[in-house]
C-alpha cells in the first residue's frame, strides 16, 4: 500500500508542493528580518505591473507566434487561440502535476484541429528550444560577467561548467537531428519484429508503437521548416527569453536600485533551465533558492533577492488568475443551454 502511495502522481505533486513551501519558509527564517521587511517596502505597484506586462507579452503572445510558425502549414492553430491556450496553461501549472498539464495542452491542441501526436512532439520540441536559448544566453552573460573585476570566476566555476555542458548537449541534439534518427530507427526495428517476437504483446503495446511512429513523423516535420522559418522560430524564442529576463531586471531594479543587467540575465537564464526539472510546483522554491544563492555573488543582498523572487511568483499568480478567468468563460460557453 505504501509503495502504491508513492507511485500516486497526486501524492508526488503534494510532496513537491510541500517541499516548495518548506524551502521558502526556511529561506525567510534564515535571512535578517529587518532587511527583508525593508526589501518588501521597496516593491511598488508600477514595477509589478510592468513585470506582469513583460511576462504576459513573452510567455503568452510571443510564445504563441513561435508555436504558430513551427506548426504544419495545413493545420496551424490561430495566434489568438494559441494565446488563450498559453494563458490557461499558466493557470493549470500552478496546481496540476506536470504530466497532467502536458495532457491539458495536448487536448486543447487536439480540440482546435492539431493532431494529438503532433502536438505532443511540438511541446517537447519547444521545451528543448527554450532550454537551448536559456543555455546560450546564460553563457553569453557569463562571458561578460567574468570580465568584471567585481565577480569572482572561482565562485562561478561549477555553474559555468554545468550550464555549458547542458547547452552544448541540447544545441547538438537540435541541430543534428539525432532525436528524429533515433525515433525512426527504433520504430523500424520494433515494427520489423512485431509479427514474430512481439506477437504476444497486448493492445496497449500496439498503441505505444503507434505513438512511436507518430512521434517520429511529427519530429521530422520540424526539419522541413526551412532556414527562413527556422530562424524566425529561433528569433521568437529568443525574444520570449529576453522579455523574461527584462521582467526580472525590472523587479530587481525596483527593489535593489542598481543591479547589473548581465547578472540578472545570467541568474534568470539559469532559473529557466532549473525549472525544466519538475521538482517543484509553479517553480516555487527552486526560483527562490536560486535567487537567494546566486545573486549575492553579484552584490545583491540575499533578502532583496528573495523578495524579488517572491514578487515574480506574484506576477505568475496574476497571469494565472487571468488564465483561470479565460478558462472559466470557455467552460461556461461550452455548457449546453437548458433552454
Amino acid at each position: 500500500m505504501i509503495h502504491a502511495l508513492f507511485k500516486n502522481p497526486w501524492f508526488k505533486h503534494l510532496a513537491k508542493l510541500s517541499l516548495s513551501i518548506a524551502i521558502v519558509i526556511y529561506l525567510v527564517l534564515t535571512v535578517d528580518r529587518e532587511a527583508l521587511l525593508s526589501a518588501v517596502g521597496q516593491a511598488d505597484i508600477s514595477g509589478i505591473v510592468v513585470a506582469t506586462a513583460l511576462i504576459f507579452m513573452g510567455v503568452v503572445y510571443i510564445q504563441a507566434l513561435e508555436i504558430h510558425e513551427s506548426m504544419k502549414s495545413g493545420a496551424r492553430i490561430g495566434v489568438l487561440n494559441l494565446c488563450k491556450i498559453n494563458l490557461t496553461l499558466m493557470f493549470y501549472v500552478l496546481f496540476l502535476p506536470a504530466g497532467l498539464t502536458f495532457l491539458v495542452r495536448w487536448e486543447k491542441y487536439r480540440r482546435v484541429g492539431y493532431g494529438g501526436y503532433d502536438s505532443a512532439a511540438l511541446v517537447v520540441f519547444h521545451k528543448l528550444l527554450q532550454l537551448a536559448i536559456a543555455g546560450i544566453v546564460a553563457l553569453a552573460a557569463l562571458f561578460v560577467l567574468q570580465k568584471s573585476p567585481s565577480v569572482s570566476s572561482v565562485d562561478l566555476e561549477s555553474v559555468v561548467s554545468s550550464v555549458l555542458a547542458g547547452a552544448v548537449l541540447v544545441i547538438a541534439l537540435l541541430v543534428s537531428g539525432v532525436p528524429v534518427k533515433v525515433l525512426s530507427r527504433l520504430s523500424s526495428a520494433v515494427s520489423g519484429e512485431s509479427g514474430r517476437a512481439l506477437a504476444w504483446l497486448n493492445r496497449a503495446a500496439s498503441f505505444g508503437l503507434k505513438i512511436l511512429h507518430k512521434a517520429g513523423d511529427a519530429f521530422s516535420e520540424f526539419g522541413k521548416l526551412g532556414l527562413k522559418k527556422s530562424l524566425l522560430v529561433f528569433f521568437y524564442a529568443l525574444i520570449q527569453h529576453v522579455l523574461i529576463v527584462m521582467s526580472g531586471w525590472v523587479v530587481l531594479s525596483m527593489i535593489v536600485g542598481d543591479v547589473s543587467f548581465w547578472a540578472v540575465t545570467f541568474v534568470r537564464s539559469v532559473v529557466v533551465i532549473l525549472l525544466m526539472v519538475p521538482v517543484s510546483v509553479g517553480g516555487l522554491g527552486v526560483r527562490e533558492l536560486a535567487f537567494f544563492s546566486l545573486f549575492p555573488l553579484f552584490g545583491v543582498p540575499s533578502e532583496s533577492a528573495l523578495i524579488a523572487s517572491l514578487v515574480l511568483f506574484l506576477v505568475q499568480i496574476i497571469i494565472s488568475a487571468i488564465g483561470g478567468v479565460v478558462e472559466l468563460q470557455d467552460f461556461i460557453k461550452s455548457r449546453p443551454s437548458l433552454g
